[in-house]
């Protein structure tokens, strides 16, 4: 008796096993979505929602006869787009002429156009938090313009997808130093925390003049398309320049490659650029020193004087030299050259450290730099007592001390600078 339950039990768990999940669907039906991006006119106080996706073992996704055919990036890709007045809207018109389940686990970037991220960023997390499909290690980035113009452009000489590419550029950031990478976790925290404001990096798009207007789809993207949306794909290329400033859960404004990288430097992030020194006003290369950034180490702290709060800020940097200028004198590399090397590594420092403090205090008064942040670590009973509902209007005219120690640290197998005869 006891082997007939036994084996009932097992038979019982076997249906169970091959039921298989509720909610399965085959790879083949679905629409990998790679790049997503949100748009807002106030105009008519609709929402565009673009996706990039891709099809797995190629083929077309339009399907329905509101499908419309799209002219493709690489043989399965697709782009599609559709507009409403809530995000979920856009999404289901897009869904009603794909023909496949939209699926968002695949997604490599989100990207905010510049309306959007002033007006519904919370609407955007909230649409994140709806999804459990999107990772929240996917990169975040704000347009410089229309997330859609972002989606819709594609490098056609690239052989991976859009998002895959969106990616890799935003990963390289760390070489040029005038960005940095955010993923959709440290945004949304960053949104939430005390003492410090969100950041995401710029991405700017150009189309190349042979690639206006090419590949449009016959539906409509303003919203009066039950059944879906427009896409126009152009040819051209992205690149990833400055970041962008939130101030609660609102766009505040740009800071360029300077003032990022003096953000960077601040906030201690792992970057290695390049960095040229000029030894002389002219323009000659010859009078130009290039290192390479090895290590960079920034710390904050708030000390009180007299009560009054007082940022200090303190930065370390090695560097490598790559370059010693050939009608630098003298012509072999002495330890007094490498010094004065440092000391001009340190005065360059120190004015992007500068810029991107004085923007962010008298400017965009937004305090992505962390400076409360620090405070409330620090300092937590006077934050709660007294700065922190205070915090935005003391921010501005908060003082501040900057320390930068440069260092030298290889200077190449020759210490004999480059001559001809």
């Amino acid at each position: 008796m006891k082997k007939k339950q036994l084996l009932l039990i097992l038979l019982i768990l076997l249906v169970f096993l091959l039921n298989g999940c509720w909610d399965y669907t085959e790879y083949e039906n679905m629409a990998l979505v790679s790049v997503l991006g949100v748009d807002w006119d106030e105009q008519s106080a609709q929402i565009t929602v673009s996706v990039q996706y891709i099809v797995p073992g190629g083929g077309t996704g339009g399907g329905g006869e509101g499908g419309g055919k799209t002219k493709k990036s690489s043989p399965d890709v697709e782009i599609k787009a559709a507009s409403g007045s809530t995000i979920d809207e856009a999404l289901t018109k897009i869904q009603q002429i794909v023909g496949r389940r939209l699926f968002y686990g695949y997604l490599e970037a989100e990207i905010i156009g510049e309306e959007a991220a002033k007006n519904i960023i919370e609407d955007i997390i909230g649409m994140n938090d709806r999804t459990p499909e999107i990772r929240t290690t996917a990169y975040i980035l704000i347009a410089s313009g229309k997330a859609s113009e972002t989606v819709g452009t594609v490098e056609t000489d690239i052989a991976v997808s859009g998002g895959r590419h969106i990616r890799d550029l935003v990963d390289a950031s760390n070489m040029t130093g005038n960005a940095y990478p955010v993923i959709i976790e440290d945004f949304i925290e960053n949104l939430q925390k005390e003492g410090i404001e969100a950041t995401a990096p710029r991405i700017i798009t150009t189309v190349s003049k042979n690639g206006e207007g090419k590949g449009q789809s016959d539906g409509s993207a303003d919203g009066s398309s039950g059944s879906g949306g427009k896409a126009e794909q152009k040819e051209g290329c992205h690149r990833i320049d400055g970041m962008a400033v939130f101030k609660r859960a609102k766009f505040a404004g740009w800071l360029d490659g300077e003032e990022s990288k003096g953000l960077i430097w601040i906030t201690g992030k792992n970057i290695n650029p390049y960095e040229t020194f000029k030894t002389s006003g002219n323009a000659d290369t010859s009078n130009t020193l290039i290192f390479r950034i090895t290590k960079s180490k920034g710390k904050i702290k708030v000390k009180l004087d007299n009560g009054t709060p007082i940022v200090n800020i303190s930065v370390y940097v090695e560097a490598d030299l790559r370059k010693y200028a050939k009608d630098m004198k003298p012509r072999i590399l002495t330890p007094d050259a490498v010094n004065i090397m440092q000391d001009d590594m340190e005065i360059k420092i120190r004015s992007e450290i500068d810029a991107a403090v004085k923007k962010c205090q008298k400017e965009l008064k937004s305090d992505v730099l962390g400076f409360g942040q620090t405070f409330y670590r620090q300092h937590l009973s006077l934050w709660r007592n007294t700065y922190e509902k205070e915090w935005e209007s003391f921010f501005p005219d908060l003082p501040v001390e900057v320390k930068v120690q440069a260092k030298v640290v290889t200077t190449g197998t020759s210490i004999m600078r480059f001559f001809t005869k």
